[in-house]
């Protein structure tokens, strides 16, 4: 199996630590550095189809770090079934 993650998106991801099923302590510090200079491009191997893409996974790893605002900002400004997805995923979380 091809793994096109960035080794940074692999830093960013493994920044949560996650050892409880609900976190009350919101975006891990070390997480939050990782997103706030991070620019799309940066988090796959392999030149993404679309700048579309690569917001929608930065949405994404927002989110993963319940960073809800940072991800909604994101997720609301794109106009695709992708943008759609993140944007319904964060109204979930």
């Amino acid at each position: 199996m091809i793994d096109h993650l960035s080794p940074l998106a692999h830093d960013i991801i493994r920044a949560a630590a996650y050892d409880k099923l609900v976190v009350a302590d919101g975006t891990p510090a070390k997480a939050h550095e990782l997103l706030d200079r991070v620019i799309p491009d940066q988090l796959g191997t392999v030149s993404q189809k679309s700048v579309s893409q690569g917001c929608a996974m930065l949405a994404g790893l927002w989110l993963w770090h319940d960073a809800l605002e940072e991800s909604h900002k994101i997720s609301q400004s794109l106009d695709s079934p992708t943008g759609s997805f993140w944007h319904a995923t964060m109204h979930c979380a």
